[in-house]
């Protein structure tokens, strides 16, 4: 505000001054000296904004997930790994909380709210007739895309189990990325291999520790699917080739 005061000999001068909320709850003022200009005090108000910003109102420093008058040094520790990702990727120019718009402040905390609902979250998988907890905090694209289709192909994987064949494989199972994807990782695919695996499927299988589900016979069968005259792409070729030759012979 611009305060009109009497200077000593009774002239009307002018004098800019502002009330900042400080991170204890108290108010403290900060003003220039006093001006005959009422122009002049109009720019010392700026000048006062820019060197002292106004701080948030609201929860004191360190209380619960709001939007509270942080100090910077207070806010970054909170925040740390949101701010770094934010300033990384160019949503914030500053790291400073004193710097930051109100809807800046706003969006950090409500990421850092979803973050600690992940962090606490324990997904459960449904495998058969029993239901087997991931680690608390795992991660997943969407349940819809990478529990889901585990869930269901463990269900055709049970079936097939029933007649443990190679050609019941591809009747029974089918052919599909998970299926595709377990017969990869019990050939030893890891994530950055040649018969890679993304990073998710194989923390996946590891931690519902999908290879116990099938015995040592069953995994040789498995594996005869992915090589050899009795892999798939075998497979397919052959059928091909019969439909082929019986088209041939329907010719003479």
């Amino acid at each position: 505000m611009i305060e009109t005061v009497r200077n000593p000999s009774g002239e009307l001068v002018y004098r800019a001054r502002v009330s900042r909320l400080q991170p204890d709850g108290s108010k403290k003022f900060f003003q220039k000296p006093v001006t005959r200009s009422y122009t002049q005090a109009q720019k010392d108000i700026i000048s006062l904004n820019k060197e002292y910003p106004p701080m948030a109102t609201g929860r004191r420093p360190g209380e619960g997930m709001g939007v509270g008058a942080f100090t910077d040094e207070e806010a970054y520790k909170k925040y740390k790994k949101i701010i770094d990702k934010k300033f990384e990727k160019g949503y914030l120019k500053s790291k400073k909380w004193s710097e930051m718009t109100a809807n800046q402040r706003g969006a950090i905390a409500t990421d850092a709210n979803f973050a600690k609902k992940l962090d606490d979250r324990v997904l459960e998988v449904q495998l058969g007739d029993k239901k087997v907890k991931l680690p608390k905090g795992m991660r997943v694209t969407s349940i819809a895309n990478a529990i889901t289709p585990i869930e269901e192909f463990y269900k055709k994987l049970l079936k097939w189990k029933k007649n443990p064949t190679a050609d019941n494989w591809t009747k029974t199972v089918g052919l599909n990325s998970t299926a595709n994807n377990f017969r990869k990782y019990l050939l030893g695919g890891k994530p950055e291999t040649i018969k890679s695996l993304t990073p998710q499927t194989f923390n996946l299988f590891e931690n519902l520790n999908l290879k116990s589900a099938v015995n040592a016979n069953e995994i040789k069968t498995i594996n005869s699917l992915s090589k050899g005259d009795t892999s798939l792409k075998s497979q397919a070729q052959k059928k091909i080739l019969q439909k082929l030759q019986n088209l041939n012979k329907m010719k003479y």
